[in-house]
């Protein structure tokens, strides 16, 4: 620690700190621009200079450390004078549109100019003009507006892992601007909209539909993985208008992913469906609520339909949340079934369940880092990206993996092979690591074993942890960690599967290939199921199908009863992401239409059929039962029923992260997003 003074004022501050980390850390203001935490430093705006003791001319406080007995004058007459000249040249070319423009209200430009700036300018010639680039249908460009702080750039290169985004030109024809022809890719391209300082990057969806005092802000978490990133909602007349991170070290930083941002443009999709509907004949026709739980009555009462065991069949996605799935348990075995299926990825054989086991935060403490087996640019970008600044900064990154995917990082060891292949790798690296091959070998395995150590994470992607061969690769793996103390953690995808597993355990998780009484689906489309013939197969043949969607989809015609459920953004629940963190969120917006949340319908059916303690008043009271219902056991080696399984099923379901779900399927933006891509 150093001791320095600011303002008159003595602080103690870490070495090699720079001046404006010290400063923020304190409480005191310094105007910036090209300056972001997350960022490097570009020193390029200037707007952060401050008199320093001693020196000639005032210091950039973004690139400046302190030293011991630095004294420092952030509101001296030479700072002032400093920070109005650099202001007046800033806005010399910058447009006076500020009534038009989407970052009016918001604006760090206009900010700073009321604050630091200068009541008038000195320059009278006229101002540049600039040629907009199209990024593509995510993000808007108003360039004249850029005052060349270079955050864009950055992020996309450091964050990002593509350089998407140049400098071109110099002095008054710089310029920010794309590779020819060349939308901007990256999963997470949409945070350079909240980077930039001025309005040079807005939202293209949101464009032209709202101010920023119009609106009110409410949190909610990410829906769309398991990280469980969290979101601000901005909503105007009952409707969202825009999605912003909220600001979490432990899980999203400051960052949230495109999917997460422009989802909500699917809440107002042409499918939503706006009342119940009954099938009669080949045709649906519109019934009310009262209706509709008359018929589910019918269908579902136990002194109507003596049901024999297990011949009801319900398949759920992983978003359910922990009061959906707690109700859900309850009728299940009211109605005396097991057949039911979360579309949840698990193995049987695994009794621990499959979670980070650790915080998202502490996964760059490690060392090494192993990724077996993961899609994690189209599972999880913003886990992706910690591990892309940890590679950044020197860390060593290793891949075993069936394909080898792009994830735009540095990677100090890679093996691509079938997944029936892994075992025989990790085998031979335990044999190196126990002397039993000759020294003189030189592969990638031996690299990988001489990184193996109590600083070494070993991540297993959900394609390998539910592959029927995972039981003989886990033997070896467990030897492994019995041998070098490296840690391991699992990387589930949906929403809430951890919180699922953690509830029911693995055995609620099958449905058998036969003939049912009824079925009932939740929050479920073709696309998001990995069993795709086995959910038609069983709709096909059950005598009544129920379907519980907002949205009408490629399954509907096969429904005989359609229930409008609400969409993440008019629900409330609780999920719990990858490292076993209990997160609730609350109702953004009231639900559409008629559309009801899915843990009032199984309520009010539990009613309808008689359901015993079956009386919850509100979300939150539920909530306290189906968390009281989660095992937190953790997962340090991987403990098997089955120790040996020769079968292996096919290698990879690969995955687009704009398919996720139906949310994600119904926002335009990301679908255009997803057709650039494939045209390239």
């Amino acid at each position: 620690m150093v001791k320095i003074k600011i303002n008159g004022k003595t602080f103690k501050a870490p070495e090699k700190s720079t001046i404006i980390q010290v400063a923020d850390d304190n409480g005191i203001e310094i105007p910036r621009f090209c300056y972001h935490k997350k960022l490097s430093i570009a020193a390029n705006c200037r707007m952060c200079l401050v008199e320093v003791k001693n020196f000639p001319k005032p210091l950039p406080a973004c690139a400046t450390q302190v030293n011991e007995g630095m004294e420092i004058f952030t509101k001296s007459k030479q700072t002032k004078d400093c920070q109005q000249s650099v202001m007046e040249f800033l806005l010399i070319n910058h447009p006076l549109d500020c009534p038009i423009c989407d970052q009016g209200g918001e604006c760090d430009l206009q900010d700073t100019a009321m604050a630091y700036g200068s009541p008038k300018s000195r320059y009278q010639e006229e101002k540049r003009v600039v040629l907009n680039k199209n990024l593509g249908p995510l993000v808007s460009t108003d360039l004249n507006r850029c005052i060349q702080c270079s955050r864009c750039v950055r992020f996309l290169k450091e964050v990002g892992g593509m350089q998407e985004l140049g400098l071109i030109g110099r002095g008054e024809h710089a310029e920010i601007s794309a590779y020819v022809e060349k939308s901007v890719d990256s999963e997470i391209s949409g945070n350079i909209i909240d980077l930039c300082p001025v309005g040079a990057l807005t939202s293209k969806p949101f464009r032209y539909s709202a101010r920023t005092w119009e609106m009110v802000r409410k949190s909610t978490i990410s829906p769309h993985d398991s990280l469980g990133s969290h979101l601000e909602a901005h909503v105007k007349d009952g409707n969202v208008m825009r999605v912003l991170p909220i600001e979490n070290e432990d899980i999203n930083e400051c960052w949230i992913s495109d999917r997460d941002r422009f989802s909500y443009i699917g809440i107002n999709s042409e499918d939503r469906i706006k009342t119940p509907l009954l099938k009669t004949g080949s045709n649906f026709k519109p019934i009310s609520w009262d209706e509709a739980f008359h018929t589910l009555e019918r269908v579902f009462h136990p002194s109507l339909n003596k049901f024999k065991e297990d011949e009801v069949a319900i398949f759920s996605s992983n978003q359910m949340t922990l009061e959906e799935a707690y109700l859900l348990d309850k009728l299940a075995s009211y109605v005396g079934t097991k057949q039911v299926k979360f579309d949840v990825a698990n193995n049987p054989n695994l009794i621990a369940n499959p979670s980070l086991n650790g915080m998202i935060g502490d996964v760059e403490s490690f060392e090494n880092i192993i990724l077996l087996g993961s899609q994690l640019r189209n599972e999880n970008p913003l886990l992706l990206q910690r591990l892309r600044k940890m590679g950044n900064a020197g860390k060593t990154i290793n891949i075993i993996n069936t394909v080898d995917f792009d994830l735009q990082l540095t990677v100090a060891n890679k093996i691509i092979q079938p997944i029936k292949d892994f075992q025989k790798t990790f085998e031979h690296i335990h044999k190196i690591l126990s002397a039993k091959v000759t020294k003189k070998e030189n592969s990638t395995e031996k690299n990988i074993a001489n990184l193996l150590s109590d600083k070494t994470l070993l991540l297993v992607g959900e394609d390998i942890y539910t592959n029927p061969a995972f039981m003989n690769l886990a033997n070896v793996i467990n030897q492994l960690i019995d041998l070098t103390s490296m840690k391991i953690g699992c990387l589930p995808t949906g929403s809430n599967t951890v919180g699922l597993q953690q509830m029911f355990g693995n055995y609620v998780n099958h449905i058998d290939d036969k003939k049912y009484q009824a079925s009932i689906s939740l929050n479920l489309e073709l696309e998001d199921i990995k069993d795709k013939s086995l959910f038609e197969r069983v709709l096909k043949k059950s005598k009544f199908n129920v379907g519980v969607t907002p949205f009408l989809n490629k399954n509907s015609k096969q429904f005989d009863l359609i229930l409008p459920s609400v969409t993440h953004f008019e629900n409330e629940g609780t999920f719990v992401n990858l490292e076993s963190r209990v997160q609730s969120f609350s109702q953004t917006i009231s639900p559409k239409f008629e559309s009801k949340p899915i843990w009032k319908i199984l309520r009010v059916l539990g009613n309808f059929i008689d359901c015993p303690d079956f009386t919850f008043e509100s979300c939150s009271e539920i909530k306290e039962k189906a968390v009281q219902k989660l095992s937190k056991n953790k997962l340090k080696r991987f403990n098997l029923i089955n120790q040996q399984v020769k079968h292996h099923s096919k290698d990879f379901w690969l995955k687009d992260i704009h398919n996720s779900d139906a949310l994600v399927r119904r926002s335009t933006a990301l679908q255009n997003t997803k057709r650039l891509r494939s045209e390239k």
